[in-house]
Parts: structure tokens; sequence; C-alpha cells
């Protein structure tokens, strides 16, 4: 398995299909940890290092306390990332920010092919937040609440 420290090569096209899968999803419950309605965001985003290249991850879901994505890293719990991420806007387009996250949980996952991260936004910017609040309330041109 790689590390975070060794990334494996990471592609340099960042595709935006994926993106149109955005939608809500279920609340919180059970042996659910996180506290913070989620939307699904099906898209590309980078880790960025200062040591060596990006490496590109698949988002799952947002909230505007954290995000889910798939790596092929299993990187270590506590440990501070920074990520650029690209969230829809409407009525098009896509909002771009750099963000600090902590890794929370780390699980691999044979369905998703890499292991699932969950990470806690650490002191988000106030443009981040606001263009993640808008995103959650449906205000971008993609995605649609699931019907529940």
């Amino acid at each position: 398995m790689s590390d975070l420290k060794a990334p494996a090569p990471a592609s340099d096209r960042a595709t935006t299909d994926d993106a149109a899968a955005a939608t809500k999803s279920p609340p919180a419950t059970g042996r659910e940890r996180r506290q913070h309605e989620r939307r699904i965001l099906r898209t590309l985003a980078q880790l960025v290092f200062k040591d060596h290249a990006p490496v590109t991850v698949r988002t799952l879901d947002i909230s505007t306390g954290g995000l889910g994505f798939v790596t092929d890293a299993n990187p270590p719990l506590g440990l501070v990332l920074q990520l650029k991420l690209r969230i829809p806007r409407r009525p098009e387009g896509f909002d771009e920010h750099l963000v600090s996250g902590q890794v929370t949980h780390c699980a691999y996952c044979r369905q998703e092919g890499g292991f699932k991260v969950g990470l806690a936004f650490v002191q988000p910017s106030a443009s981040f937040q606001s263009c993640v609040q808008a995103f959650m309330k449906g205000s971008s041109s993609l995605g649609q609440p699931r019907p529940g």
C-alpha cells in the first residue's frame, strides 16, 4: 500500500462529469460520527503537498464540517492535509478553494477501490463556508435532494 509521503502517480486531468451526481445524503444515524448533514459530491480533488506533486482523490460527500473522499493512500488519523477542491455553483461553473482538514476516519473499502477518508475542515475561510452552505442548500446548478 502507498502512503501520503510517497504518493502514487496521479492524473493531472480533473473531470467534472461526476460532479453532476451531487445529491443529499441521508441524515446521520446510529454509529454515524458526522454532526452535519451531508450532500453527495462526486468529483476529483487534489491533496496538495509542499514536498511533492499533488495527489488526485475522488470525493464522496461534503458537509459544512468536512468531506469524505477515496484515495490509494492510508493517511494516519490526526494528519492535517491541504485539499484543492472545486465546488459547483449556480448558474454554472465551479468555485475553487484550498482548505485544510484533519483526518478523522480512514478505512479500506473494497467497493470504492481504496481508502475512504473522513476529513474535518480546520479553520475554513468565510468564503469557503459560504460556498459549501450554498451548495448544501441546493443553490448549485448540480444535484437535487435525494428522494426520501
